[in-house]
């Protein structure tokens, strides 16, 4: 049922008593201990700093080397291994919800 929203079949017609399931994107836990803080796509943060200290605390955890790109207070574009071999396709683009006042 959940796919068939996603991809629906151009030759069926859309039951109308079914219900739209809304977007999830999960909002980030300051909380959370620093070891177990890991990025999820479409995850909310309540302002740049808080998603680069999520950053900071996993590239500590799994060693990796990160590159700020763009870094100010209405976007931020991370990417992995700057002038690195190999070179790692990872990109993070964020910015301001236009709707809402989460980053």
């Amino acid at each position: 049922m959940f796919l068939n929203k996603l991809c629906p079949n151009d030759e069926e017609e859309e039951d109308p008593t079914t219900e739209q399931l809304p977007p999830v994107h999960p909002m980030h836990n300051s909380e959370q201990q620093w070891d177990q803080m890991a990025p999820v796509l479409g995850m909310k943060f309540t302002n740049p700093s808080e998603l680069k200290h999520c950053l900071t605390n996993y590239v500590v955890k799994y060693g990796y080397d990160l590159w700020y790109e763009k870094n100010d207070k209405y976007r931020l574009l991370v990417k992995c291994c700057k002038g690195k071999e190999p070179i790692c396709p990872f990109r993070l683009w964020a910015s301001w919800m236009q709707e809402e006042r989460t980053f």
